[in-house]
């Protein structure tokens, strides 16, 4: 585990993710991990194998900026997270837990396409068996590039260094069965851009942290954007099972 001071400086953190990376990529566990890969005709090295590692696992311990709570983002946001202290443009304030790991097998081709799209699931060896459910995944996973995702647990927001998958959007999009959603996403980029004071981003290459875009007052919310395909997927989604309800009733 990191300590959490080092968090006060994203290049200290940053340096420590590197070395913690070097330490995971030599290995017994992963040099042989990297030779069975190998055996089977795979071509993955040890470094990889550590980068995937590290976006799977809750290296970082003792950052305790924040609180969760019910949001004010609006009807049905359930949980959110809150700034315990005034925040400066750029700070860390939380972690984006990889409490699932999505990735696109070796030699796949890459591209990666949708969510979960012929994707291999690794769960974080954190993550208790009675835990290891899927219904969340795609509502909480965050492609880290094209290859690679990580999915954050509702079930797991006890702890304050992990709670970036618990922040909101301040703006969605609506739409229903014949309703045209693409009507709505003007004015959801300009209502997401107008409350965002907040973004995901990777850090070292290995670690997905959440990281203030401007100033933040002592009890804001944090919010985030999800992106208009996130919630026109959602749409989807809602909308398929809505179809497949009134399918079973006719």
């Amino acid at each position: 585990m990191l300590a959490g001071q080092s968090v006060n400086s994203e290049a200290e953190l940053c340096s420590a993710l590197r070395d913690l990376r070097a330490r995971v990529a030599a290995s017994p566990v992963v040099v042989d991990n990297a030779a069975a890969h190998s055996a089977a005709g795979y071509h993955v090295s040890t470094d990889e194998l550590a980068r995937e590692s590290l976006f799977c696992a809750r290296a970082v311990s003792g950052l305790c900026k924040v609180r969760v709570g019910s949001s004010g983002a609006g009807d049905n946001a359930g949980v959110g997270v809150y700034v315990l202290d005034d925040v400066h443009e750029g700070e860390i304030v939380t972690c984006y837990p990889g409490d699932v790991l999505t990735c696109l097998p070796p030699l796949s081709g890459g591209g990666g396409g949708a969510y979960g799209q012929h994707r291999v699931t690794i769960w974080g060896t954190h993550v208790p068996p009675e835990l290891r459910s899927v219904t969340f995944m795609e509502d909480y996973a965050l492609n880290v590039d094209d290859t690679l995702g990580i999915v954050g647990l509702p079930t797991m927001s006890d702890d304050m260094a992990y709670v970036g998958h618990m922040a909101n959007d301040g703006a969605a999009i609506g739409g229903l069965g014949g309703i045209d959603a693409r009507l709505t996403v003007p004015a959801y980029v300009r209502a997401t851009d107008a409350r965002r004071n907040a973004a995901h981003t990777t850090i070292a290459d290995c670690h997905t942290v959440t990281k203030a875009t401007r100033p933040i007052a002592a009890g804001e919310e944090l919010f985030v954007t999800y992106g208009t395909s996130y919630w026109l997927s959602k749409l989807r989604r809602r909308n398929d099972r809505i179809g497949l309800t009134i399918s079973s009733i006719l």
